[in-house]
């Protein structure tokens, strides 16, 4: 029988942007078995996601950017004989939100 592997993201780095400009980062992650993976991002602040492995954020926004972000990577197994199994692995990072003067 074979068992599926969660994919495995990467350490995040916490990170510093201005207000108004463009940020852009991509989930780091090593792929698991089945190696199809997919992809959630999600603002803690207010529980908006996105579905892709790179995160845009344009124009940055203190009032909503300024939060904790979760990369969540999961793959999903479907055997011919027994049950579906899914894996997930998720982390965090800090976005902090500089305003200009």
């Amino acid at each position: 029988m074979i068992h599926s592997d969660p994919p495995r993201i990467n350490p995040l780095q916490d990170k510093t942007v201005v207000n108004g400009t463009k940020f852009t980062i991509t989930c780091p992650y090593t792929p698991g078995v089945p190696a199809d993976t997919m992809f959630t991002w999600r603002r803690e602040r207010d529980g908006t996601t996105w579905h892709n492995q790179t995160l845009i954020l344009e124009p940055v926004n203190y009032l909503l950017d300024d939060s904790q972000f979760t990369c969540i990577v999961h793959n999903t197994m479907t055997p011919t004989i027994g049950s579906v199994e899914e894996k997930r692995h998720n982390m965090t990072f800090k976005l902090t939100v500089w305003c200009k003067y």
